[in-house]
């Protein structure tokens, strides 16, 4: 069975499918597979969804570090507040509760694999592409096996984060039983939150993570014509409808 069959199991029923997975998993530690820290919450996130702001606001809050590149505080004790990974659903089954973040499909999927794109702009060919290290396909997997997790979960989008960060922080903050008080004051200050971390993480300095004049569907506009964004929303209408109407609607530019 190849590595890329794996999202099959997550149709089978819960505790075949999580002893399965604890043989199969690998054991190197990466923001990809996750940091087998298995008694905390999983972050699952496909790469370019803002996974880097909510780790900010995690360990601001929290006062603790979460597993990666440093952010706010040392890692050397290993008191993680969170796990986190990019194919989640290779790992979910292990943990107590899950954090799955959403972003538009095209600006994720865009903004990491362009030169994917840039050699083959086939819409259809890309999204099904298994060339990749991270291939297109995790982004669907991710919330397959999400929709199937039976225990506590909170679903965040990308977009409410940004723009509405004042009512998503609370949501957060809560399902992670972190302090209300600690929570308003990172509210409180938020543009400046916002800006240390930017400076944290964009190499550049001209990442915006907060505020309503954010394109948020650059990557669409700069690289896509209004065919081919369209031609995101029939695949993954089609290919998994149930799905699309529970989680991606909102991301359609067209609803049949």
């Amino acid at each position: 069975m190849g590595r890329e069959s794996l999202p099959a199991l997550t149709r089978l029923p819960w505790e075949i499918a999580r002893s399965y997975y604890r043989r199969i998993l690998p054991e190197k530690d990466c923001p990809k597979h996750g940091y087998r820290l298995y008694d905390r919450p999983l972050l699952a996130s496909y790469s370019r969804s803002g996974t880097n702001w909510l780790r900010f606001m995690i360990e601001d809050i929290s006062g603790l570090p979460t597993p990666g590149k440093a952010c706010l505080h040392a890692q050397h004790d290993g008191n993680f507040v969170i796990d986190r990974a990019h194919k989640a659903y290779a790992c979910m089954p292990r943990h107590p509760k899950v954090i799955l973040v959403l972003r538009d499909y095209r600006e994720c999927l865009l903004r990491h694999h362009r030169p994917l794109w840039l050699r083959n702009p086939m819409v259809n060919e890309f999204l099904v592409d298994r060339s990749e290290e991270q291939p297109p396909c995790w982004y669907i997997r991710n919330i397959e096996a999400f929709d199937e997790y039976p225990r506590e979960k909170l679903l965040l989008f990308y977009e409410n984060l940004v723009l509405e960060p004042e009512s998503m922080i609370p949501r957060l903050s809560e399902f992670l039983g972190l302090s209300p008080e600690r929570t308003a004051a990172f509210i409180d200050h938020l543009d400046a939150k916002a800006a240390q971390s930017v400076g944290i993480y964009a190499s550049s300095g001209r990442l915006s993570v907060t505020g309503a004049s954010r394109d948020l569907r650059h990557h669409a506009h700069e690289h896509l014509s209004a065919a081919q964004q369209l031609e995101f929303d029939t695949f993954y209408r089609e290919r998994y409808p149930e799905l699309f109407e529970k989680y991606l609607k909102r991301y359609a530019l067209s609803v049949a």
